[in-house]
């Protein structure tokens, strides 16, 4: 469960399920604070929106990270 909150509030603004199936790892909010970026431990990436109307959802999307063989030893 995620609950995007402003920090000078305290409380949380929204409260949604990760549309990631495995273990949050990481998450990081865009430059501009529309949506931010999240991480699993399976290498998938998630780049939600804090906008909940349906067309701007629509632009959600993830991917798998991609890691070239030998980069990681």
């Amino acid at each position: 469960m995620l609950a995007p909150c402003r920090l000078e509030y305290g409380a949380a603004e929204q409260q949604r399920e990760s549309s990631l199936k495995y273990q949050t790892r990481c998450i990081a909010t865009y430059p501009d604070g529309r949506g931010y970026a999240l991480g699993s431990v399976e290498g998938r990436v998630a780049m939600e929106l804090f906008d909940l109307s349906p067309e701007v959802q629509a632009g959600k999307y993830a991917f798998k990270v991609r890691v070239p063989e030998g980069m990681c030893k």
